[in-house]
């Protein structure tokens, strides 16, 4: 008889915990397919983004950008960077900063017209640093990447030409009407 109630005892403590986890399996997983969102494509080409190109991205634009840790994005799919949403500050800025120490203030003091000074993110501290690398997992899965915020344009891979690029003034250049047979030479 002591057998048999050992037994379901021991029944009875398998089913419940057979029970949590496949509750706990089920709760993951409508968790992670919740969590995932289909990113839109963005029209805006890859590219380096200066900070005043940045900024004329900002709220009143068709096309917003906001950029993470130098990391820029496209955020125009979400009405809170429109002029009157919940992030409206963030439009056309670099907001590692605020971010990463859980200060959107630091952008609330800037005019709208403000061009926001560069920031290379440097003396975060480690936490900061946790913080902010969890905010752009958060962008990355949310909002496509479009570019990448530079102090200085480098013009390299870009459509533009760079207008203050000179010509090779040192080297042979030759110009050639006929073959060059490279084993007779």
């Amino acid at each position: 008889m002591g057998e048999k109630r050992s037994l379901g005892r021991i029944n009875s403590i398998v089913l419940t915990c057979g029970t949590i986890l496949i509750l706990l399996a089920v709760y993951s997983l409508r968790f992670s397919i919740q969590g995932q969102k289909k990113i839109v494509k963005s029209a805006i080409k890859y590219r380096e983004f200066s900070m005043e190109e940045l900024h004329e991205m900002d709220q009143r634009s068709p096309a917003i950008l906001v950029a993470v840790d130098h990391r820029v994005y496209d955020v125009s799919s979400s009405p809170s960077y429109r002029k009157g949403g919940s992030y409206a500050k963030l439009a056309g800025r670099d907001c590692g900063r605020s971010l990463a120490t859980h200060n959107i203030a630091l952008l609330s003091r800037l005019n709208p017209d403000e061009l926001q000074s560069w920031d290379d993110l440097t003396d975060l501290s480690s936490q900061e640093r946790a913080a902010l690398n969890d905010w752009i997992e958060f962008f990355d899965r949310k909002y496509p990447r479009v570019g990448t915020l530079v102090q200085t344009k480098s013009y390299a891979g870009s459509d533009q030409e760079d207008p203050d690029a000179e010509l090779p003034t040192k080297g042979v250049f030759l110009t050639q009407s006929e073959p060059i047979d490279f084993f007779n030479l």
